[in-house]
């Protein structure tokens, strides 16, 4: 509790502020339910066995906004992680090209400028041009409860596919 609440209950690292809270509200879970300390997380990360498993949510990447263990460091990560698959797949399929998918909430922005500053991190990392293909969606498709918190954070996000 301390950690939360020290600095005025502000937290010490940037956090998505549809999921920031008062200190209050952490100090009375604390006391109705007895415990000394609340976890409050929310499990984003995944093992990425193949380029479909890889998720950037884009808050945690342009912003930094840090939620669930994203950040824009693990993003980064990610996006080279998406880097060397491309390679790895290019070997064994040179016409293949990276399919770009983007997400957005119909009210939360613009997936194609969001695709686009994943398309031009890894156009600096090595991939041509005309091996990525991106496709924008303007709609909610990942998380459809307006009440819970994370909800828009959810659903800018971009993954990817290949193309044969």
């Amino acid at each position: 509790m301390e950690s939360i609440c020290s600095n005025n209950g502000q937290y010490p690292i940037p956090v998505a502020s549809t999921l920031a809270s008062n200190c209050t509200q952490y100090q009375n879970e604390l006391v109705s339910s007895g415990k000394k300390e609340v976890v409050v997380t929310i499990d984003l990360l995944r093992v990425a066995s193949r380029i479909e498993d890889i998720e950037i949510y884009m808050d945690a990447l342009s912003a930094n906004q840090m939620v669930g263990g994203l950040s824009n460091d693990s993003e980064n990560a990610k996006l080279k992680q998406v880097f060397g698959y491309f390679q790895k797949h290019k070997e064994s399929s040179p016409n293949s090209k990276l399919l770009i998918k983007s997400f957005v909430g119909s009210s939360q922005g613009d997936a194609y400028s969001n695709a686009q500053v994943v398309f031009k991190y890894l156009q600096k990392s090595g991939i041509s041009r005309g091996d990525m293909v991106i496709k924008s969606f303007n709609q909610d498709s990942f998380c459809l409860n307006p009440q819970k918190p994370y909800c828009n954070f959810l659903n800018r996000k971009v993954i990817f596919e290949f193309i044969d």
